[in-house]
């Protein structure tokens, strides 16, 4: 729980609450899944004061190879944008996103990963849709 006091709009309560359930059948791989609530900070805050968020998700991570991992996520996001009082009303917006991965386990500490990624938004407030595919390659050094 966290307490919001503010300048501007009603000071508030943000409840959380996560449950996630992960079953590993490999060293290495696992499927995950779980379920979030929350009042998120919105990303236009002066329309929107909070997000309500109900976020289901499912993970899965499998070895390839030892060197070779794939992964993937699922995420679905139904929620509702808080309206500022005499600005803006409640929106409702529903969120899908969807990523995989190939990643390659190089000696040592490095790592190389192919992504792609898809988020589509679906919004009453019609500046807040969203259609993209992002691809990408990331090379990672821990030390």
């Amino acid at each position: 729980m966290e307490i919001r006091n503010r300048a501007g709009a009603p000071n508030d309560e943000a409840p959380f609450a996560e449950l996630t359930g992960r079953y590993k059948y490999g060293p290495q791989n696992f499927l995950s899944a779980g379920f979030l609530f929350a009042l998120e900070e919105s990303s236009n805050p002066s329309l929107y004061t909070d997000v309500k968020v109900y976020r289901w998700f499912a993970n899965v991570q499998h070895a390839i190879t030892p060197r070779i991992v794939g992964s993937g996520g699922l995420t679905y996001e139904p929620s509702t944008l808080q309206g500022r009082s005499g600005l803006a009303p409640d929106r409702d917006e529903t969120t899908v996103r969807l990523g995989a991965a190939l990643t390659y386990l190089a000696p040592g500490d490095w790592s190389l990963s192919l992504n792609f990624d898809v988020d589509s938004v679906d919004s009453d407030d019609p500046n807040r849709e969203l259609s993209r595919r992002r691809y990408g390659l990331n090379a990672r050094y821990v030390f």
